[in-house]
């Protein structure tokens, strides 16, 4: 019985093993779909031509779509590009284009009459990917994603 029990432990560890040296238990680096677009790049790219979110939601153990960026933008304001998100020591990825939110107010960020909320999603795998990196405070800051004009 004992050497039962024993051989179900060194099978358990082999397989635990395999299974971190396979990356499947790990996060996997990003792939190239969370690389940009090169046309999401090669707009100018002056500090006065970006547009950075009110707020960034960090949540991916909440499930799919719980990263995103909060944009507060003019309500005639046409998006033709992803959002840029730059983490320094990392590629730049891209979140998706932001999408128009119909309410007056979404997680605490409020617009004004003439403005409306845009929300742009990040993908989980590759935020997990950043966070096992230690990257996590460096998502969650706003200055780290920008909309280019």
């Amino acid at each position: 019985m004992k050497r039962i029990i024993l051989s179900l432990a060194a099978l358990t560890f082999i397989a635990a093993a395999i299974a971190l040296l396979n990356g499947s238990i790990l996060p996997r680096k990003p792939d190239e779909v969370s690389r940009c677009p090169r046309e999401a790049l090669t707009r100018s790219d002056t500090k006065s031509d970006r547009i950075h979110p009110e707020k960034v939601v960090v949540r991916p153990w909440k499930g799919r779509h719980q990263v995103y960026a909060i944009f507060v933008l003019p309500d005639d304001y046409e998006i033709d590009n992803a959002v840029v998100v730059s983490i320094e020591g990392e590629m730049t990825y891209c979140a998706s284009k932001p999408a128009r939110v119909k309410v007056d107010e979404f997680q605490g960020v409020y617009a004004k009459p003439g403005e409306d909320i845009f929300v742009a999603r990040f993908r989980t795998r590759t935020a997990s990917w950043l966070i096992a990196q230690g990257k996590v405070e460096a998502l969650k800051q706003p200055h780290n994603w920008s909309l280019r004009k």
